[in-house]
């Protein structure tokens, strides 16, 4: 059985031309230190992403409504 340790990585990717980087936990092999596949943790990445997402607009659109009620439309 391969010896593994998990630490924070981060990954760039690129989605629709724009450049998003997602730091997450992910599992390296201990004998290379090379990234090695865990699906669970990439669902928990995911599923991270998303809620961040969905906070960061939650938070846009608090704040666009507060604007409209400062000036008045």
């Amino acid at each position: 059985m391969t010896k593994t340790y998990v630490k924070d990585y981060t990954n760039t990717f690129e989605i629709k031309g724009e450049t998003i980087e997602v730091t997450a936990p992910a599992r390296f092999d201990s004998k290379t230190n090379k990234i090695i596949d865990d699906m669970e943790l990439d669902n928990r990445a995911i599923k991270w992403h998303k809620i961040n997402i969905e906070k960061s607009s939650m938070l846009l659109v608090q704040m666009i409504l507060k604007l409209y009620a400062r000036n008045g439309t």
